[in-house]
């Protein structure tokens, strides 16, 4: 889930109202997720949310991993890919 992350005390600045509407500034900053694995809530770089906004990507259903988990996944990638790649072709039993 990707959402806005607002303290307090900024928000009354940030909040405009009109009869049946709030508008509310958004700032590069503001946007957050949590990471999957390790429940880390982190800030989304703006330009990775454009991107994924342009391939198709939905809000509610979009997990971001913060840099930790998603360097650790990288590095169980390439020692899986490695592993496969070694040993295709042998039969294992």
């Amino acid at each position: 889930m990707i959402y806005l992350k607002v303290k307090k005390k900024e928000f009354g600045d940030l909040i405009e109202t009109t009869r049946n509407d709030i508008l509310i500034e958004v700032y590069e900053d503001m946007f957050y997720s949590t990471c999957p694995l390790c429940s880390k809530d982190h800030n989304i770089e703006f330009d990775d949310l454009l991107a994924g906004l342009n391939s198709g990507m939905d809000f509610s259903g979009t997990s971001i991993y913060c840099d930790e988990c998603s360097k650790r996944r990288m590095k169980n990638a390439k020692r899986n890919e490695r592993y496969t790649n070694k040993n295709r072709g042998r039969n294992f039993r």
